[in-house]
């Protein structure tokens, strides 16, 4: 049988993969071992805007929720049946700095979508413990996740297009010029297999960091409000006073067990947001390991070495947000040849494919935009300050600092040649000195700092950036940085000083994650040995 696409795993990335495939007129197979423990069959499906203790908006939710609601009312329309449930959660303050924060982020316009009013406690006279009140957040709801795989497996069955088994990597044969397993031949074959990716021999160097999950589906002759609740675990209500409540977090045994330590965790969790002990009766307690990343974002592209072999997996707890936005990217790219969003592209971890300093230009293309203001806190030839000069044309500016004359001869020269030089202000001081020279007017308005430490490539290897001055510099970016903008430092530590500088500066950036930023430490491959190899951090402005 000869197919366009194999499709391995059936839960809900998979799912929607295969049904937005077949929309688009491609003849697929879906292969599932029908686990009925994976993490989508157990999965909440609670779609949140503003998650974590620190409110903070959800990763490129204000794209990814009208794509997820407007796909759920597609199949809700073919299946007539109602799949997703808009509910409002009650988030319960759980500190005054978390108050605080909430009073903090009602000044923030791209939050007023999604935060409703606060309210004060003993609004719900005798059902809720909230001594410190809380407040409402709007577009919030969640998918019933088991119903709808269910719906789409039926679907798939009817169309002759589902397979149960169990792939054995062995005998996928990829060399031809078709992808074959099991008798059926195929253009391309996706793996959405979930946390099982880890055993693929393909995929399986990818940074994983899979999490167990344990939740409880319940019920109780006590009526409660028919929101989400959320004070860290949530309440979920679902029919006929019946509740599932979750979820657990553990990184060390992953299995789909249920744990009676989970039992107690989550039954306590009720019982602490409830004035009144209450009868509770456990209809279900599932556990499931969920795909998570290390990086926090999916991973979606084909393998560097097998064109024929793809990925759509690592959506961890917000897979309901997220796989119906990344599933019409992936098919892009796959039939249309466009490219994939960078910050999920596998090949964000392909060494060979992808440098540190090119992971650092993606990062900052994500936030750089016509006419922002940015910052080369480290010229040394120009390449960055090239690069920065492109992606904000000539309505921005981009400010360049180096003490040493040659690098500023470099990178001038570099821009001239480009004809990139007439938004970019070069300045023969230190980067220490960021406050003095960027105008007041743009101080909290600069959209992205680079800083690439150590020496100037082919010069003179004693004069380098130092700890004092970079961790001055730092802090100076850090203020001057908008919502949302990003620093960017690539450190080397294979020379004198380099390594001091390095372990100075993650230390500094690490104490940066809280209520304001967002900090990532990308390492050197643990498959490469050498001495003195960069890392990467990025400090990402959140309020």
């Amino acid at each position: 049988m000869m197919l366009d696409f194999l499709i391995v795993g059936q839960g809900l990335a998979g799912s929607l993969l295969a049904w937005e495939l077949i929309e688009r007129g491609q003849r697929i197979l879906i292969i599932d071992n029908e686990n009925a423990n994976s993490a989508s069959r157990i999965a909440a499906g609670i779609i949140n805007p503003i998650t974590g203790q620190r409110l903070v908006k959800s990763w490129h939710v204000d794209a990814l929720l009208p794509t997820a609601l407007n796909c759920y009312q597609i199949l809700e329309n073919k299946f007539a049946r109602r799949f997703y449930q808009q509910r409002r959660m009650l988030r319960l303050f759980r500190s005054e700095k978390q108050l605080a924060l909430w009073q903090q982020r009602r000044h923030d316009l791209s939050y007023d979508p999604y935060l409703g009013e606060k309210f004060s406690t003993g609004t719900f006279g005798d059902k809720l413990v909230d001594p410190l009140g809380g407040f409402e957040q709007l577009q919030t709801g969640f998918l019933m996740v088991r119903e709808l795989l269910d719906a789409l497996k039926q679907f798939f069955i009817s169309r002759q297009c589902f397979h149960a088994a169990s792939i054995d990597y062995e005998a996928i044969d990829c060399e031809g010029e078709l992808v074959k397993w099991g008798g059926f031949q195929a253009q391309r074959i996706i793996f959405c297999e979930g946390f099982n990716a880890k055993a693929n021999p393909w995929f399986k160097t990818l940074p994983y960091q899979p999490s167990k999950g344990e939740v409880i589906t319940l019920t109780t002759d006590v009526n409660l409000p028919q929101y989400i609740i959320n004070d860290g675990h949530w309440l979920v209500p679902l029919i006929d006073n019946v509740y599932r409540v979750g979820a657990t977090y553990s990184w060390d045994v992953l299995n789909s067990t249920a744990t009676e330590e989970g039992r107690q965790e989550l039954m306590a969790s009720i019982q602490r947001k409830l004035i009144h002990a209450t009868p509770l009766h456990i209809i279900e307690h599932n556990a499931g390991v969920r795909s998570t990343t290390k990086d926090k974002k999916p991973f979606i592209g084909v393998h560097s070495k097998k064109s024929k072999i793809a990925i759509f997996n690592g959506f961890g707890s917000k897979g309901a947000l997220m796989i119906p936005y990344f599933t019409s990217r992936l098919c892009d790219y796959l039939l249309q040849g466009i490219s994939l969003p960078p910050e999920v592209d596998i090949k964000r971890f392909a060494k060979e494919d992808v440098s540190l300093v090119q992971r650092a230009h993606q990062l900052v293309e994500c936030v750089a935009s016509p006419g922002d203001a940015v910052i080369d806190a480290t010229i040394g030839n120009g390449h960055d300050t090239l690069f920065l000069a492109r992606c904000v044309g000539e309505g921005g500016v981009v400010y360049g600092f180096d003490l040493q004359q040659a690098a500023l001869e470099h990178t001038q020269q570099r821009l001239k040649n480009a004809k990139q030089d007439q938004q970019v202000v070069l300045c023969k001081l230190g980067h220490e000195n960021l406050d003095v020279v960027i105008p007041r007017y743009l101080h909290g308005k600069i959209s992205a700092v680079m800083f690439n430490l150590g020496y100037l490539p082919g010069n003179n290897k004693t004069i380098i950036t130092r700890t004092a001055t970079t961790l001055r510099a730092l802090e100076q970016a850090a203020r001057l940085l908008k919502v949302n903008g990003v620093i960017v430092v690539v450190a080397y530590s294979g020379h004198p000083g380099g390594a001091e500088e390095l372990q100075a500066v993650k230390a500094s950036v690490r104490q940066w994650e809280n209520t304001r930023y967002d900090v990532e430490i990308v390492l050197p491959s643990s498959n490469d040995q050498r001495q003195g190899l960069p890392e990467l951090m990025s400090v990402k402005k959140i309020a």
